[in-house]
């Protein structure tokens, strides 16, 4: 359980962060932006850094994504190593 409680988006159309972070997601939520919705600034920047990291780095995705793993299984980031590795399998 977070210790942070998440917070219920608004429908599709009535924000536009929620918006911008479902579209970088594809459509949908994670956990982690409904915890980080409690403060729209910083939930913004971080949908802005995360935009940028995955998609304007000159960055090999698969070189990417087995940092993020890496990085989160030296960590016990379990959350993070399950929401990294099927991207990773995903990229190669």
């Amino acid at each position: 359980m977070p210790h942070i409680p998440y917070m219920v988006p608004p429908p599709p159309g009535e924000s536009a962060l929620v918006d911008a972070i479902r579209a970088r997601r594809g459509g949908r939520l994670l956990n982690l932006d409904l915890m980080l919705l409690h403060s729209p600034p910083f939930a913004s920047g971080w949908n802005t850094f995360l935009r940028e990291v995955r998609q304007h780095l000159a960055l090999d995705p698969v070189l990417r994504e087995l940092a993020i793993c890496h990085i989160a299984l030296l960590n016990a980031a379990e959350y993070e190593y399950a929401q990294h590795a099927p991207e990773f399998l995903a990229v190669g």
